[in-house]
């Protein structure tokens, strides 16, 4: 979440001095000089599985001669006895071919405690090497020998950045839990910056100020970076500070001495950004298409309306246009080139869509978005551009904005690719640029209803399944190549007793339909008949197990399933109990559920509705969902039981 800093920063930029920043309580983590906790320590209480704990991580910045050094300074301690592999140590920077960044004054050390005695290893250069990697990145390896449980592995280093006008600032989080981790910047009078924060803590804390002008963030005991269900993209919601330059104290035209200087803004609005991309060499070729213009020869887009013309055109486009690349804003060439190639990033390819729109006269512009895992789950406020790393089309359909992406090859006119589900987006229009909100209009969910009845010794399940919109795409997209794989996804070990099975797929509505019977044997005459009313349900148990939460769950989309069951009594049976009615819903209506059970006759009839409305649930309500999701899967798995009359 960014915003501003609360002080203007004003100086010449040539003039940059060394402003040296000492951490908060600098005595309490001093190289080399361990506390008695350190050494006691055998677990990590918040996350006692914990195979490593860092004890602190600093971080140091301070700006010298147009440059950010930052020095680094890490301490953890091993807890585990076959922990070899956390003691090899990577520390990456991006050199480039101009150095834009490097990395000196590696010191490491490597301390055992036995007896009360203190064994000291300091790492030679044999046990520190640098090694080249691929599109200029480098990488310092550090090897502790001697590792074993209750080792304390220490190393500190300096990386000088050349790159200030966006500062990577600082992640709180690692791999391992941490106890402490702070970061201290000292900004020169020269130059304002805006703060960008991400992250439930770290857009709660603020910043002390230390007395050397100084500003400090502080975090404790941070749980480890780790895979959890329903997330893929979690590196959107690490706990991290960014800044990104606004302005500095520039020399005017005027003359020189203190009077002539004068406040140089960085920053410009988001019309003159959108207007500077749009001047971008290559971008020319696809806006200068005008109405009735043929651009590709010989291919007729023309429909009944807008609508009919839209999806031709995208349908020519994405099975006519190979994507060799998601990533990027500018198009990688001319739309004569593309046209001659039939292969393009998904710029170059969304481009010409829509060209092809415009030569029909219907209204369409870029709109540039940060897929999901590119690092953001909420846009900069500012306009920095390189927050961005997609490019969708919004067509403007009978009034309606409608978002398009013909690189996803398979996904119908309208929808987009999961990881393409954002809230926001900017919009390219020449004199009108600016962030708009994305609506993603659609009708997801499961819908299935099922018939019970009885012949003779066994119970017929005849089953209707509908998957609508996102739900049927997701589907699609499972490995299951052939009948006998859905029916295995359906039924399991009981898909031999699947009877009457169909598929009907209709793409224009996209929209899934299964039909299918499923016959269980049951022995008549017994006095408690159990039955499980769906054989096929989202969720069959609580896929959220683990204690805590640290990243957001991610359902992806929002749905709203319907389940309905319909229950012909067998003759001599009667119903025990009727399932118990049941209403819930989370406390900001992420998720709503009702239940309702009602006898007609010799029928029961069970009508179930759950409605996922926010997609994303936060960390700090984990807890709630748990116990939401145990009630509605307690219900849905509910038996109906018989008895005999």
């Amino acid at each position: 979440m960014p915003s501003k800093f609360p002080f203007q920063f004003f100086a010449l930029l040539s003039l940059i001095w060394i402003i040296p920043i000492e951490a908060i309580s600098q005595q309490n983590f001093k190289f080399g000089k361990y506390e008695k906790h350190e050494i006691e320590l055998l677990a990590c209480e918040f996350e006692p599985n914990a195979e490593e704990v860092i004890l602190f991580h600093l971080g140091n910045s301070h700006f010298v001669n147009g440059q950010i050094n930052t020095n680094f300074h890490l301490r953890k301690k091993i807890l585990t006895p076959n922990s070899k592999d956390l003691a090899n140590i990577s520390i990456r920077y991006y050199h480039g071919k101009d150095g834009v960044e490097s990395v000196k004054n590696i010191k490491a050390q490597l301390v055992n405690f036995e007896n009360g005695t203190e064994t000291v290893h300091k790492l030679g250069k044999n046990e520190i090497f640098e090694v080249d990697l691929p599109n200029g990145y480098k990488e310092f390896r550090l090897a502790f020998p001697q590792v074993k449980a209750g080792s304390i592995i220490e190393y500190s280093y300096d990386k000088i950045d050349k790159y200030i006008t966006f500062i990577d600032g600082w992640t709180f989080q690692n791999t391992a839990p941490t106890l402490i981790s702070r970061y201290t910047i000292g900004i020169p009078e020269s130059m304002g910056y805006n703060m960008l924060r991400q992250g439930q803590k770290t857009i709660q804390t603020e910043y002390t100020v230390t007395g050397n002008g100084g500003y400090s963030w502080e975090l404790t005991n941070l749980h480890s970076i780790q895979e959890e269900p329903f997330i893929n993209n979690y590196i959107d919601y690490l706990e991290r500070l960014e800044f990104q330059l606004s302005n500095y104290l520039g020399r005017s035209n005027s003359g020189y001495g203190p009077s002539s200087l004068e406040t140089v803004n960085v920053l410009n609005t988001w019309e003159k950004a959108g207007n500077d991309i749009l001047d971008a060499s290559n971008y020319y070729s696809y806006l200068k298409t005008k109405k009735g213009k043929e651009i590709i020869q010989g291919e007729i887009f023309e429909g009944n309306s807008d609508f009919e013309t839209s999806k031709n055109i995208y349908k020519y486009v994405s099975e006519n246009f190979t994507t060799t690349k998601k990533n990027g804003i500018i198009p990688s060439q001319t739309q004569k080139e593309l046209i001659n190639a039939k292969s393009g990033t998904k710029a170059d390819i969304n481009l010409i869509m829509m060209s092809l729109l415009h030569s029909k006269g219907i209204e369409a512009n870029p709109v540039l978005i940060s897929s999901k895992g590119n690092g953001r789950s909420k846009l900069v406020e500012y306009p920095f551009i390189s927050q961005f790393n997609q490019l969708i089309i919004q067509a403007i359909i009978d009034g309606q904005p409608i978002y398009l992406d013909a690189s996803s090859y398979g996904l119908p006119m309208g929808y987009l690719d999961i990881d393409n589900h954002v809230n926001q987006g900017f919009l390219l229009k020449e004199k009108d640029s600016k962030v708009i909100d994305i609506l993603h209009n659609h009708k997801s969910g499961i819908s299935q209803s099922v018939h019970i009845s009885f012949d003779n010794n066994q119970v017929n399940y005849n089953n209707s399944l509908r998957f609508v919109d996102y739900e049927m795409i997701l589907f699609k997209k499972k490995d299951l190549d052939d009948e006998e794989s859905i029916k295995n996804h359906f039924l399991k070990d009981n898909s031999d007793n699947i009877q009457n099975f169909s598929i009907i797929e209709n793409a224009e509505s996209c929209r899934l339909d299964f039909k299918f019977d499923y016959v269980k044997p049951l022995q008549l005459g017994a006095d408690i008949i159990y039955l499980a009313p769906f054989q096929y349900v989202k969720f069959s148990s609580n896929p959220f197990k683990q204690e805590y939460r640290v990243f957001p769950v991610d359902f992806k989309h929002t749905f709203s399933d319907r389940y309905s069951v319909r229950l012909t009594i067998p003759e001599g049976y009667q119903i025990e109990q009727l399932p118990e009615n049941l209403a819930v819903t989370m406390s900001e209506n992420e998720i709503t559920f009702l239940s309702n059970s009602s006898m007609i006759g010799s029928e029961v009839i069970i009508n179930i509705v759950f409605d996922m409305k926010k997609p994303i649930i936060l960390a700090n309500k984990y807890q709630e969902l748990q116990t939401i999701l145990d009630l509605i899967i307690k219900k849905v798995t509910e038996p109906i039981v018989l008895k005999k009359s």
